[in-house]
């Protein structure tokens, strides 16, 4: 999710709860909020990762696909449902793909 803060109880309660692992990040990339699943999908706790850079995450051979993706999002405001590419991701145990996906509102 990019832009779109977490203030109304229901969506808060809703990226809690969901399987998905949601990360809120600014333009540069800084994580803001991380979703409490990442300790159950990735193995990371939550608060360790905000003020870490998303890239740190995706794989290098990865990162300039994954850029480009997020580079034509950011250059369409009102795009949502957006599917993008599988990327190779670090977690605690052992990398995998997963694939990046900006959600519908509401």
């Amino acid at each position: 999710m990019m832009g779109r803060k977490l203030s109304s109880i229901s969506l808060r309660m809703e990226v809690a709860n969901s399987s998905d692992v949601t990360l809120v990040y600014r333009e540069d990339g800084e994580i803001t909020y991380v979703s409490p699943s990442i300790e159950r999908v990735m193995g990371y706790d939550p608060a360790e990762q905000v003020g870490r850079a998303i890239r740190e995450f995706i794989h290098p051979d990865d990162l300039l696909m994954a850029r480009e993706w997020l580079d034509e999002l950011l250059s369409a405001p009102g795009r949502r449902d957006a599917t993008g590419p599988a990327v190779m991701i670090a977690t605690r145990e052992a990398p995998q793909h997963l694939r990046l996906t900006i959600p519908r509102p509401g």
